[in-house]
């Protein structure tokens, strides 16, 4: 159970490394090729908007 808790804290507390290999428009905005790194904020999954390339 205590291992659980650890993933799950590390989970969605954690950053998440996202590498566009190219330019990418997403709702008139830019986003330029290269490594980002995106902060979970505690949003599981579900939470995400998966068309969002970050």
């Amino acid at each position: 159970m205590v291992q659980y808790g650890i993933i799950s804290y590390h989970t969605l507390t954690g950053r998440q490394t996202v590498v566009l290999a190219r330019e990418v428009e997403y709702k008139g905005e830019l986003f330029k090729a290269g490594t980002y790194e995106v902060p979970v904020d505690g949003r599981y999954f579900s939470d995400l908007d998966r068309l969002h390339p970050l």
